[in-house]
Parts: structure tokens; C-alpha cells; sequence
């Protein structure tokens, strides 16, 4: 029970604080056009000293891991299974919110569990094609 009072107070502090809801334009956007927003496909390069490297694409290869952000607010999750040979991918929704200049929240909840995702990214490199984070995960398990 307790669970799911404490997933419901952070759903309510997550989303009471911006009137946006998914699928409206999110006005932080607009707010100031310089700040750092990765719009786009961002497919996974490498990982090095806590620092993960992702490189703009515009479609995904078939066993390409990354993330996508839309402007209205919408990320997706670009899952690849682990197998041998390679599972397939499977795209998870979930929603993108910026904190801060240089952070982002992402919620989404994995298929066929009951934990809700709550990360934080923090931009270190935002130049030509390349991004380069750092993740915070947070994990909540909503029953």
C-alpha cells in the first residue's frame, strides 16, 4: 500500500507542475531557444568513464539501442533484448521533461513489469551530431 501512495505522490509531483500534458507543445521549449535540447533519433555509441556517447541518426538500424525525444514532450525507449542471437528491439513510451539547462527527467515503465523508471540525464557534450550523458536512474515499484 505503501507503494503505491508514494508512486502516486511522485506521479503528482512529476506532472502537477507543468500544465503540459503529453502531446501539447511543451513551452519550456520556446522559453529559450539557445538551451540544450536533443530533439531526434539518438543511437548508442559507446560508454566510457560513466559518460554514455549517443550519435544523431535518423532512422535506427535493426539492433541499434538509443532514445528518441519529440518536442511535445514523448520518449521513447529503444530496448534491445539481450539473446544470442540478438533479440529484436522493442520501443517503450514514456515522457521527457527538462529540470534544468542541462538536465532532462525520463519516465516510462518497462513491458511486463510493474517498476516505473524515473531517470535523470545530465548533458555534458551537445555538438554536430554527438551527445554525450551522464544517467541517474531511479527506480519505483508500483504495484
Amino acid at each position: 500500500m505503501k507503494n503505491i501512495i508514494l508512486f502516486f505522490i511522485l506521479c503528482l509531483l512529476c506532472f502537477s507542475c507543468n500544465n503540459n500534458t503529453i502531446g501539447s507543445p511543451n513551452t519550456s521549449i520556446n522559453e529559450n531557444p539557445d538551451a540544450i535540447i536533443p530533439i531526434g533519433n539518438w543511437s548508442f555509441d559507446g560508454y566510457q568513464d560513466g559518460i554514455s556517447t549517443y550519435l544523431s541518426v535518423s532512422e535506427f538500424e535493426p539492433f541499434d539501442y538509443g532514445f528518441s525525444f519529440f518536442q511535445d514532450g514523448i520518449y521513447l525507449y529503444r530496448f534491445i533484448f539481450c539473446a544470442t542471437p540478438p533479440g529484436s528491439a522493442e520501443i517503450i513510451e514514456g515522457i521527457w521533461e527538462r529540470i534544468d539547462e542541462d538536465l532532462f527527467t525520463v519516465t516510462y515503465q518497462m513491458p511486463s513489469s510493474d517498476i516505473v523508471h524515473i531517470d535523470t540525464m545530465e548533458v555534458i557534450l551537445f555538438e554536430n551530431d554527438e551527445l554525450q550523458v551522464i544517467w541517474i536512474e531511479y527506480e519505483i515499484l508500483a504495484q
